[in-house]
């Protein structure tokens, strides 16, 4: 197969962003930008199997929202995940509920296998003096992933 043919045959594969890696390194970027520059070129969208949970918290004053998921899937690793979360108290001047999306782009979960998140630049943060079961909710609304291939 020549290098051209191996660029089409590993395109949004793990076996491609990790010869984009390699075969950018001397280009001048910076290891995050070449990273996120490979990443965009072989990353797919759309979504996977998953569980997991997730909720409200505060740390030194800083209101988070974090958890995990589990990659459910046998052939995609997870590499970016979009998350919708509604709250009760987080309502228009109408009292529509408004939703609030966070995401995340340094993810590498492998089948199988649970990645954390946390995000602290939350637009809306609840009152946390009460328990905060059954006030929100949750759910991964798109996947950024690759797909496995074995050379």
């Amino acid at each position: 197969m020549s290098a051209g043919c191996d660029d089409f045959y590993y395109t949004g594969t793990n076996v491609g962003y990790l010869q984009c890696l390699e075969k950018n390194k001397d280009v001048g970027l910076n290891g995050e930008t070449l990273r996120r520059q490979c990443l965009s070129k072989h990353q797919y969208w759309g979504l996977s199997s998953w569980k997991g949970e997730a909720g409200y918290s505060y740390t030194n004053g800083v209101a988070k929202f974090g958890g995990f998921v589990k990659n459910l899937s046998t052939d995609r690793i997870i590499t970016s995940i979009v998350i919708s979360v509604e709250h009760k108290q987080n309502v228009d001047s109408a009292g529509e509920p408004l939703s609030e999306r966070l995401q995340t782009d340094a993810l590498w979960i492998q089948p199988d296998e649970p990645g954390s998140f946390e995000f602290s630049d939350l637009k809306f943060k609840p009152n946390l003096n009460n328990n905060q079961k059954g006030l929100f909710d949750w759910g991964v609304v798109e996947m950024g992933y690759l797909k496995i291939k074995i050379r």
